[in-house]
């Protein structure tokens, strides 16, 4: 007779009670936010945070302190408090002591398993505008790990806030040594306010390019496509036109086709039109993804015809793999 797996009893319990009515949930889940297996409990949190279980809140905070009190030995992969504290976001309710407790988590086993855990409480304190949000949330900032520091960064761009843009702008002043917590901070500025940040931005793309750091440039780039306002056109041309680096141009030219504004497409076709092939053949590969638009294809298709060798092979390349 084969042993009985009780992890694995419970967490099919679990799957099975989904469509179970909201009273009888309560009364399941429970005994099993107190499990003694971080897998069971992540399961169980996860499911209260779809239902809406507001109820089952003490009983969620009361499991997170008891698995953050015994680290990887009852919550290996940090599985349980990540859980936890994305139902508590999900619920939407001021959970401070939890999300105050979840930044400074780190959790060494093979590696840091709380990465994911220290973004998702930042954000959660943020969510709910504590008053000091930014104080708990700040030293995050200059956390070793890359993925923190960029996913907190992503989240201080949705403040919209004076105080999130300072914090932001120092970590770019202060550099870093992972472009992609640079790029991630230049998104979150236009992201929180393009007016204010714009030229900020565009300085830190102008030293990039001098330092030759095109990973920054790139991104920064593509975060002002993002932005789709007027006043990015202008930038993203001069990098399209003038960057030595055909990565650069690229990601200038991609930002302006994915801006969906007339202005840019105009400079884009231009380029097809009677720009340098090397660069004429950039802006067909960037406008790729509007090839579904009747418009952008009927025209592009029109233009590349017309002038024939490298620029009309790579549209007929585009379109024969789909």
């Amino acid at each position: 007779m084969p042993k009985r797996d009780p992890i694995a009893e419970k967490l099919a319990r679990l799957s099975a009670l989904r469509a179970a009515p909201s009273t009888t949930l309560l009364d399941e889940l429970r005994p099993l936010l107190g499990d003694k297996s971080g897998l069971v409990v992540a399961l169980a949190a996860k499911l209260a945070g779809e239902q809406g279980l507001i109820a089952l809140v003490p009983d969620l905070e009361a499991a997170f302190f008891r698995l953050a009190d015994g680290a990887g030995k009852v919550d290996p992969g940090c599985r349980g408090k990540l859980a936890i504290a994305e139902a508590l976001r999900e619920l939407d309710v001021a959970s401070t002591s939890v999300f105050a407790r979840g930044v400074t988590i780190r959790q060494l086993e093979s590696s840091d398993t709380a990465i994911a855990l220290r973004v998702c409480s930042a954000g959660g304190l943020l969510q709910q505008r504590h008053p000091f949000a930014l104080l708990e949330v700040a030293p995050l900032l200059a956390d070793r790990e890359a993925n923190v520091r960029a996913g907190v960064a992503a989240t201080l761009g949705g403040l919209e806030s004076e105080g999130a843009e300072a914090l932001l702008r120092l970590r770019v002043a202060a550099g870093d040594d992972d472009a992609d917590v640079v790029g991630a901070c230049l998104q979150a500025l236009l992201r929180s306010s393009f007016d204010r940040n714009v030229d900020f931005v565009l300085a830190e793309v102008a030293r990039a390019h001098a330092a030759d750091a095109p990973a920054i440039v790139q991104l920064a780039l593509l975060a002002l496509g993002e932005a789709r306002r007027p006043a990015a056109i202008a930038p993203l041309l001069h990098y399209a036109r003038t960057s030595p680096d055909d990565e650069v141009v690229a990601a200038a030219l991609v930002s302006l086709a994915l801006m969906r504004l007339a202005e840019a497409d105009v400079h884009l076709f231009e380029l097809v039109e009677s720009g340098p092939e090397a660069r004429a053949v950039a802006a067909v590969q960037a406008l790729r993804s509007r090839l579904l638009e009747a418009s952008v294809a009927t025209r592009l298709r029109a233009l590349v015809d017309d002038r024939g060798g490298a620029v009309r092979d790579k549209l007929d390349t585009i379109e024969r793999r789909g």
